[in-house]
């Protein structure tokens, strides 16, 4: 089981590794091969904190970057159907636009 794990942390599968290292921790607790796989398993969990924690960091400028591109799609969206819409009011309402404007 520990060498399962750590062929998987290798393949950096670190979640599945986990889940091998808490199977062993179960059916072998105190043996040697549950001691090595602690200090792996450890090894795991700090390697994952550094990602959370650098995540942590760059989730704020990569949310802005993802924002200004959508709501530069949704801006074009809106204004195209906007556009749209207008073009479809404007239809409706033109000749009387035409006949107030004929009155004044």
């Amino acid at each position: 089981m520990l060498a399962d794990a750590k062929a998987l942390a290798a393949s950096k599968d670190n979640k599945k590794a986990e889940e091998v290292l808490d199977s062993l921790f179960v059916q072998r607790p105190g043996s040697a091969e549950a001691t090595e796989g602690k200090i792996l398993y450890d090894s795991l969990m700090a390697a994952d904190k550094k990602l959370n924690d650098r995540w942590e960091l760059a989730v704020v400028g990569i949310r802005q970057k993802w924002a200004l591109a959508e709501g530069s799609k949704l801006r074009e969206q809106f204004n195209s159907g906007l556009s749209a819409s207008l073009d479809q009011e404007w239809e409706k309402v033109k000749d009387q636009q035409r006949a107030d404007w004929e009155k004044s």
